[in-house]
């Protein structure tokens, strides 16, 4: 049965002969060591990028550069990525506003699941580069492009995005009032900084920072140097090869699903597969970094300056476009903190341009299923067919979905009642350390990551039967532990928090915000929940949780026991990237005579 593409065929003999014989020397597979070769040379060419004078000449660079790479990587099955794309720019031109991305959006993923079955057909369990990984990449940037493109219309038209002011202003700084020439749009799909392992990227930023608009933004003339940065994401990306190192040491096909793995004593079990897929997840990390690199080099990743009290520049930001954040990911106390730093520029695909856009039908509606349960099964389906159909990837799904549960029920039973202030949450995020502050934390990172790892091995281990006898030798440790934590959480822990949070009996002024005292008399937070799907790795559909500012205080009063119907009005902040307008929930009534 042929593959995809057999190592360095499609290659001229002067150029093939060389890699074979490297390939040859190092052990690499021939399609890993192309791949390597690009991702380092991203960087001198990213750094050649920047003296190119133009914008015109900067585009064409790209498309050369990108379209090179993708063929010297996958060989002529690249084919598809130009093919896909050029279908894409027609469909936004003649199909109406309306209707446009959802036929973009529909044909994309299904040109993509198409390859990812032909895949399963001519390289069944196999590992080897073809073309479905670049057009991972398009999918999800053809998806965002698409909508772009259409918000421009809507804003041409003088028509407002959303009914929320916020998420008006959110799309509106990412629409695309006019329609990119072929150049600058190939540009864009080709872009040699992330056209192989990404990052994906919004068409708007990308076109703004090829034309200087990005800088000028910044009250720059020009953006300062990106050599250092670029290469400390590529340092950065050469320390990962230490968990690659680890990995090759404790390998997980034909291990860990095997009858003798079984026989080992359970603590010995636990610590092979624990260290075992975390190593694994470095080879993700080291191919994402060195795709920063590139994009760092070309000094797209900037961001902003630094300022110190004295409004004095004290460095420059690169993190614009970033894949990950291995620190953040590893150590993260919840599932949340995990989508946020894998894969983010998939997961941004997903959270803001098919979990925030997509709408049920009214007979979806009408026979019961939630707005909010129609768009998490939509997204859950989307990431499913965007990684490919073996198995164990909807395993995995169970597995996320099960990690949820957990999450949220520590959060309800555990989490402290000032642990997400606007003052905390701020200092977390300008710190380095991302993990566990305090106990609750580090319990919730020790379930969160036993049950994320115990899952992402039946990933990783691609076939239902592997993962079955996997988790026969755990004795379903990924299924018991959060069935019993949460049944702990929502049964024990529940009961006795919910007897000390028992408010005193109270009844609230008509129309006045509704807010339930806290043990440490602070202010409650009301939380929303959205799912935010990951992407091609064993981190993928997981859900987070945002926990808002909380309700104005109620105006208390002692003079009845009944209360009146209130109206509470929270922010909203569910639409990542951007506040919220506010949102009211129905009138309540009170069955007793304490404040609902």
């Amino acid at each position: 049965m042929t593959k995809f593409i057999e190592p360095a065929e499609h290659l001229p003999a002067w150029l093939g002969e060389p890699v074979d014989a490297a390939s040859a020397m190092s052990g690499l597979p021939s399609d890993q060591l192309r791949l390597l070769v690009c991702l380092l040379a991203a960087l001198p060419l990213g750094w050649f990028f920047r003296a190119l004078p133009g914008k015109s000449a900067k585009h064409l660079f790209s498309v050369v550069v990108g379209a090179f790479f993708s063929w010297f990587v996958v060989g002529n099955t690249f084919v598809h990525v130009p093919l896909s794309a050029l279908l894409v720019y027609v469909l936004v031109q003649v199909l109406p506003r309306r209707l446009a991305p959802t036929v973009v959006f529909v044909t994309t993923v299904g040109w993509l699941s198409a390859l990812h079955i032909w895949r399963l057909y001519v390289d069944y369990m196999g590992w080897s580069l073809d073309a479905t990984m670049l057009l991972m990449i398009w999918t999800a940037k053809a998806s965002m492009f698409a909508y772009n493109v259409a918000d421009g219309q809507a804003l041409n038209a003088g028509l407002k995005l959303s009914e929320r002011e916020s998420t008006h202003i959110f799309r509106a700084e990412r629409a695309i009032t006019q329609l990119p020439s072929l150049l600058e749009y190939f540009s864009y799909v080709f872009f040699f900084g992330g056209v192989l392992v990404g990052p994906c990227f919004e068409a708007k930023e990308f076109f703004d920072f090829v034309d200087g608009s990005l800088q000028r933004k910044h009250g720059l003339a020009s953006l300062p140097s990106s050599i250092l940065p670029s290469l400390k994401c590529a340092l950065l990306g050469v320390s990962m090869y230490a968990g690659m190192f680890i990995f090759g040491l404790y390998p997980l096909m034909g291990v860990v699903n095997s009858e003798a793995f079984g026989t080992m004593p359970f603590l010995q079990r636990f610590t092979y597969f624990w260290i075992s897929i975390t190593s694994s997840r470095f080879r993700y990390y080291f191919a994402w970094y060195f795709g920063d690199a590139g994009c760092v080099a070309t000094g797209f990743g900037f961001n902003g300056v630094k300022k110190n009290k004295a409004g004095e520049i004290t460095g420059y930001k690169w993190d614009r476009v970033s894949n990950c954040n291995v620190l953040a990911v590893e150590s993260a106390p919840h599932m949340s903190d995990v989508t946020n730093n894998w894969n983010m520029g998939v997961n941004n695909w997903l959270k803001n341009y098919v979990y925030f856009r997509v709408e049920a039908p009214r007979f979806i509606v009408k026979a019961g299923l939630p707005q909010k349960s129609f768009m998490n099964l939509v997204t859950k389906v989307t990431s499913a067919f965007w990684h490919g159909f073996y198995p164990s990837y909807y395993v995995f799904f169970i597995g996320a979905w099960l990690a949820g549960e957990m999450d949220e029920a520590l959060r309800a039973s555990f989490e402290p009642a000032d642990s997400m202030t606007p003052e905390r949450k701020k200092a977390r995020a300008a710190s380095w350390w991302k993990g566990p502050t305090n106990l609750y934390e580090l319990l919730s990172w020790t379930c969160c990551i036993t049950v994320l790892n115990f899952w992402g091995v039946t990933f990783v281990l691609l076939r239902a039967d592997y993962a079955w006898a996997f988790a026969k030798n755990m004795y379903f440790l990924g299924v018991i532990l959060p069935v019993v934590v949460v049944a702990l959480c929502r049964t024990v822990f529940r009961r006795k928090r919910a007897k000390r949070e028992a408010p005193a009996a109270i009844s609230v002024t008509p129309g006045a915000a509704v807010a339930s005292p806290t043990p440490s008399g602070s202010p409650p937070a009301q939380v929303v929940s959205a799912v935010h799907i990951s992407s091609a790795s064993p981190l993928a559909p997981l859900p987070t949780h945002d926990v808002l500012p909380a309700p104005a205080p109620a105006r208390v009063t002692r003079k009845s026991s009944k209360a009146e119907p209130a109206i509470v009005e929270a922010e909203d902040d569910a639409d990542v990237g951007s506040p919220a307008d506010r949102v009211k929930q129905r009138p309540r009534r009170s069955r007793s005579n304490k404040a609902e």
